[in-house]
């Protein structure tokens, strides 16, 4: 793959000419501004001239100003196949896509990362134009998620059939800071656009979750890799509303979680796994009375990971059970 990437400097001088250079039929393009102290504003004659680049699949764009322009351009794009924006600002609610019909049908891949600022819930009405895209992946993202927002989309940008003709992901990460206390339910959000019922993995790392959250989860019948972090430190997972849906016990083969703690009755549930492969668990507290629980019968075929606590913080009676039952200087 022909890769070109660009990292500012105060001194850098960079052309945005692109149609005259050999580096113009590059398929993998980064631009790069970290270094400047706020996040950059391309002028519009940028995207004009990357509009001549015909070869572009990968765009990866990291500290700037998110604009219409930009987004347009994307959408436009019939060659880009992954799209990511790592550390930018966007502070318009997306009514520029509410004229014209135009719909993407070559992204395949959309990572957001480190918004500086709230993204408008409508950011939905745009997503919703890339029919194809089959992963995604939210960092360290605030929404402005309300009822109100949405019955806002529905009447400003005349999105009727929004929950409809859903695009089907199979991959999905949602990932929020340790120290971020909201409790936004990004699935619930999710699902105006996007059908679960082909999803494979999801890694999602939130502060808290609902009762919604958990029965969005189960609408993932063909799960098999299962990672979910709670942040709030007195919260456990609620392992008997995760596997409601006792399909997961035919599809998971790799599962991590991380949490307060884990009780006897969640490790009853996991045995009931069939085809498990990998079990990575972290937990901030964890005694010899729970460990002893998992057996290394329950789990012939199983590799089983504690990432939490590491081997120097957990007791010597809990690592001596470890290394006797599954093997020595178990990690």
């Amino acid at each position: 793959v022909r890769l070109y990437r660009y990292s500012y400097d105060e001194t850098s001088n960079f052309t945005t000419n692109f149609v005259h250079f050999e580096w113009s039929k590059y398929k993998y393009i980064e631009l790069n501004y970290d270094s400047s102290s706020t996040p950059l504003k391309f002028d519009n004659s940028v995207f004009k001239s990357l509009s001549y680049m015909n070869t572009i699949k990968y765009f990866l764009l990291q500290n700037i100003v998110i604009t219409d322009e930009l987004l347009l351009f994307v959408l436009r794009s019939t060659t880009i196949v992954y799209f990511g924006i790592r550390t930018f600002i966007y502070t318009n609610d997306y009514r520029f896509i509410s004229d014209g019909n135009i719909i993407n049908q070559k992204l395949a891949a959309f990572d957001l990362i480190n918004s500086y600022s709230p993204i408008h819930t409508s950011l939905l009405v745009y997503l919703k134009r890339f029919r194809n895209v089959e992963v995604l992946k939210l960092k360290n993202i605030c929404i402005n998620h309300t009822e109100l927002c949405f019955r806002e989309i529905f009447k400003d940008f005349s999105c009727k059939n929004l929950s409809e003709n859903k695009i089907y992901l199979k991959s999905l990460k949602i990932i929020t800071d340790l120290v971020d206390e909201k409790t936004t339910n990004y699935l619930d959000w999710l699902f105006n656009v996007y059908a679960f019922s082909d999803i494979l993995s999801i890694y999602y790392y939130v502060y808290r979750m609902s009762r919604t959250e958990y029965l969005l989860l189960n609408k993932m019948a063909r799960i098999e890799l299962l990672s979910i972090r709670i942040n709030h430190k007195s919260d456990f997972i609620d392992f008997k509303m995760l596997f409601t849906d006792c399909n997961f016990f035919n599809t998971i083969n790799f599962f991590s979680f991380h949490c307060k703690a884990i009780r006897k009755e969640d490790i009853n549930i996991l045995k009931k796994i069939k085809i498990l492969k990998c079990l990575s668990l972290s937990c901030e507290t964890i005694d010899y009375e729970i460990i002893s629980c998992f057996k290394r019968k329950d789990f012939k075929t199983t590799k089983f990971e504690i990432y939490k606590p590491i081997r120097s913080e957990r007791s010597a009676e809990i690592n001596e059970y470890l290394d006797t039952e599954f093997k020595s200087n178990f990690s």
